[in-house]
């Protein structure tokens, strides 16, 4: 073991804690035997991220809506299903606040039920509705974008 002196150790000490940025570093300047080494305490955690694993996923749509609850057909995602084959009543109190602004009939929504993992490993069971922020085509502006696509196929000019 090399003994330097003290100087020379608080110098070395301090180049070492300038090329560890991320890390805390603590020193042991005490008067007893023990060499004067840094103790490097990590500061942060890695970065991990809240995730919702899915298990059953809907889309819907609002039917109805009353006082404290809504109606709403059901397309199941998971099954891949084509054509909307269950109806099912919501309270409106397990809505989020920005979602429930978004409740009207003809509303469309996805609906999960799966685990919410956070980063610490824990896991919970949830079910969660999420209004599409996103404005629907309606009739209407499907029929005006088929028109211009008819429009717009006429006029092309194929060469042979």
């Amino acid at each position: 073991m090399v003994n330097l002196p003290e100087k020379e150790q608080e110098e070395i000490h301090d180049k070492a804690a300038q090329q560890l940025p991320v890390l805390a570093t603590h020193f042991s300047r005490g008067n007893n035997k023990q060499p004067n080494v840094p103790q490097i305490i990590a500061t942060g955690r890695p970065t991990q991220r809240s995730f919702l694993q899915p298990l059953q996923e809907w889309e819907g749509y609002v039917v109805t809506i009353s006082k404290e609850t809504f109606t709403a057909r059901l397309l199941d995602v998971t099954a891949g299903s084509e054509i909307e084959e269950e109806q099912v009543e919501f309270i409106k109190d397990d809505l989020s606040d920005t979602d429930l602004t978004l409740l009207h009939v003809g509303a469309v929504f996805r609906w999960v039920i799966g685990y919410h993992r956070d980063p610490g490993g824990s896991k919970r069971r949830v079910s969660q509705i999420v209004f599409r922020r996103l404005p629907a085509w309606t009739k209407m502006d499907l029929l005006s974008a088929r028109q211009r696509a008819l429009e717009l196929k006429s006029a092309l000019v194929w060469e042979d």
